[in-house]
């Protein structure tokens, strides 16, 4: 059944001293979410509120030109350094759990050290070319 405010069961609120709601909201979907899950009877769990995290690529296109690298070059870079693979399922409980590899990247100095090129043997990081940081789901 679709879970909607018109149908819940159940509210809850999760508080954190010194937690941003960013931090907050990740801690629901990772951790709570799969919790309630495994609860016999919870057709759906929908979490609301909170900012949902993203890692946010900003490049200097005066560094992209001073090392020779295109745009196109670090969007290609960016994908292939964070790859996702497929996989199978795993049923734990009443539930079954698509595995995926989401990629490898873990924090944004991750980001900041994939190599984009390599000049005079050099290699040119992400972070010579862009600011990386922690953003928020618009």
């Amino acid at each position: 059944p679709n879970a909607t405010p018109v149908g819940e069961i159940m509210r809850y609120r999760l508080k954190g001293d010194g937690l941003t709601t960013t931090d907050i909201r990740t801690i629901e979907d990772w951790t709570v979410e799969r919790a309630l899950r495994q609860v016999p009877g919870v057709a759906d769990v929908v979490a609301m509120g909170g900012a949902i995290k993203q890692y946010e690529v900003q490049p200097d296109m005066d560094k992209l030109r001073a090392y020779k690298v295109s745009f196109q070059n670090l969007l290609d870079v960016l994908g292939r350094g964070n790859a996702n693979a497929g996989g199978s399922y795993v049923a734990q409980g009443a539930q079954q759990y698509t595995i995926r590899g989401l990629g490898l990247l873990r924090s944004a100095e991750d980001i900041g050290r994939i190599v984009v090129a390599s000049r005079g043997g050099t290699p040119v990081l992400i972070r010579d070319i862009a600011q990386v940081r922690i953003g928020a789901v618009p």
